[in-house]
């Protein structure tokens, strides 16, 4: 079966028409036209058909996407899908698949793509979830931030060894359960005093 399917058009027929040739040999080829936006007002219809139709959820995710700007408001409407999919009744291979595909459609800002990750970490499928793009994503800002703050910590580390010697285990014990801030405080303090106590304010 050969059709088009168009995105988001305000009208189109029912039938597209192809022709080639000339010279009184023409090629004349007909296919149906499948207009998503035709579905708009709809949508109720196509919760009804998910369970047992992915093509009814990517569709779902299309629409909302299209309706929707990157705000709080597409993030509820993705939690919503993301709620009802764990619902549907699709196999485990289905079901990931169509969770990818409604990801990179009802993309979010970072802090809203955290907020989504946050809240199906805290109530969501772990397996399923691990499958998401957004989780990727979030999850490699994660840890690129661990091991900016790692390389952090080990700098001043060598800084402090190098001006007071070996470190104590309660100065390294700071240095590995500090944050940013705090880390970056120590370093300007380690600059002006002679004090291995004074740099962590003791």
């Amino acid at each position: 079966m050969s059709c088009a399917i168009y995105l988001d058009r305000n009208q189109s027929e029912d039938q597209g028409v192809f022709r080639q040739g000339g010279f009184g040999d023409d090629l004349i080829f007909r296919f149906p036209v499948i207009n998503l936006a035709s579905w708009r007002h709809r949508m109720a219809e196509l919760e009804n058909l998910a369970p047992d139709n992915p093509f009814a959820a990517i569709i779902l995710a299309q629409l909302t996407s299209r309706a929707t700007e990157p705000d709080r408001h597409r993030l509820a409407s993705k939690l919503h899908l993301a709620r009802q999919l764990k619902k549907w009744r699709y196999d485990e291979d289905t079901r990931l698949v169509v969770f990818q595909l409604m990801d990179g459609l009802l993309t979010l800002p970072e802090p809203l793509d955290e907020d989504f990750f946050d809240h199906l970490d805290a109530h969501g499928d772990t397996d399923m979830m691990e499958q998401l793009n957004s989780l990727q994503r979030v999850k490699l800002r994660r840890e690129k931030a661990a091991s900016k703050l790692e390389g952090f910590s080990g700098l001043l580390q060598s800084q402090l060894q190098h001006k007071f010697g070996p470190l104590p285990d309660w100065a390294l014990s700071y240095l590995h359960h500090a944050d940013a801030d705090t880390l970056q405080t120590w370093a300007l303090r380690a600059l002006d005093t002679d004090s291995l106590k004074a740099v962590f304010g003791d």
